[in-house]
């Protein structure tokens, strides 16, 4: 799963999200579902003032819930 260690997030970026720097391990225990990961990507361009980019991540999070609500019914 794609997560916001692949972005190279800082602590600084960290704290600003989440409230506190976690490990990837602990964020992976935190952020069990891939659209939440995605989602934080997204957040975390928003953060860094890449809107293009943010919209990228946030438009794949509805794709997650379009794709596991097909597979449901």
């Amino acid at each position: 799963m794609e997560t916001v260690f692949d972005h190279n997030i800082t602590e600084q970026e960290q704290l600003a999200l989440f409230g506190e720097v976690l490990t990837p391990e602990r964020y992976l225990e935190l952020v069990s579902m891939p659209a939440a990961a995605v989602d934080a990507i997204g957040a975390l361009y928003t953060l860094r003032g890449d809107r293009e980019k943010a919209q990228e991540y946030l438009n794949r999070v509805g794709e997650i819930f379009a794709s596991s609500h097909s597979r449901g019914a």
